[in-house]
């Protein structure tokens, strides 16, 4: 189980909010002052997400959840880290770039190779698309991604040839 407390500042006075989840498909509960305020649960996908408003005395607050990252928007601003909530609606084009670059090398190397290749240039794909997530910045998730698909490729490489000494 999971909990995380924050403690905020509004027009009515002090408030604590505590969230609870597992970090699967569970309900998540939000108490308010130790008394449950709602609920929300985990959108399904590759990994669990949420993003629920809820609102604590006339003030909109955001629940932002990736996995088991999870983190309170509060006036524009994530609570435990203090930066500033920039919402993640769409796809960045560095993203779709990278994904059709990959998915285009894995037709050739599919052809040439088999599926073994593919499915590590898959993983790598996957893994890349995971990034895209408010918790890390631009330049972070860059570097993540080129360095989990660099690894990927390294290991068909690594595959291809050992495939090829082996058959000889």
């Amino acid at each position: 189980m999971i909990t995380r407390t924050w403690k905020i500042e509004t027009a009515i006075g002090r408030r604590s909010i505590t969230v609870e989840t597992d970090g699967r498909a569970e309900p998540v509960l939000i108490y308010l002052d130790g008394k449950q305020h709602a609920a929300t649960v985990y959108q399904k996908g590759i990994v669990a997400k949420i993003c629920f408003p809820f609102t604590v005395d006339g003030e909109e607050l955001l629940l932002v959840a990736f996995g088991t990252k999870i983190d309170l928007v509060f006036r524009g601003k994530f609570l435990t880290s203090g930066e500033v909530y920039m919402p993640g609606g769409t796809v960045p084009l560095w993203v779709k770039v990278l994904l059709v670059t990959v998915n285009l090398a894995l037709i050739v190397i599919g052809i040439r190779f088999g599926l073994v290749p593919i499915l590590f240039g898959i993983n790598g794909t996957i893994f890349c698309c995971l990034l895209v997530s408010p918790f890390y910045t631009k330049q972070k998730a860059i570097l993540i991604s080129v360095f989990i698909t660099a690894v990927c490729w390294l290991m068909s490489v690594v595959f291809v040839l050992a495939m090829n000494y082996f058959l000889r």
